[in-house]
């Protein structure tokens, strides 16, 4: 059994121009650990309020997703952890 992307949703309907977005995911499991669900999500980093989620894998194409959610917001993307 795998996790699919069976909800994708706009949380908030106001589309004003957010100053700073706060993206993350997050991990649970169905019945043991090798059913993991993971969440991505959004919110406004000033005021908490959510802005979009989406629940799938730890695959790319669910950020993806997200990304694509949060694009009525103008979002700019800045990477602040340095990948090694």
């Amino acid at each position: 059994m795998k996790c699919r992307g069976i909800e994708v949703k706009i949380v908030c309907s106001n589309q004003a121009l957010v100053a700073e977005v706060e993206m993350d995911e997050m991990w649970s499991f169905v019945s043991d650990k090798s059913h993991q669900c993971w969440l991505w999500w959004a919110i406004d980093h000033n005021t908490g309020i959510p802005l979009a989620y989406c629940f799938g894998t730890r695959e790319h194409k669910h950020l993806d997703e997200l990304r694509c959610l949060l694009a009525p917001f103008r979002v700019s993307i800045r990477l602040l952890a340095k990948l090694k």
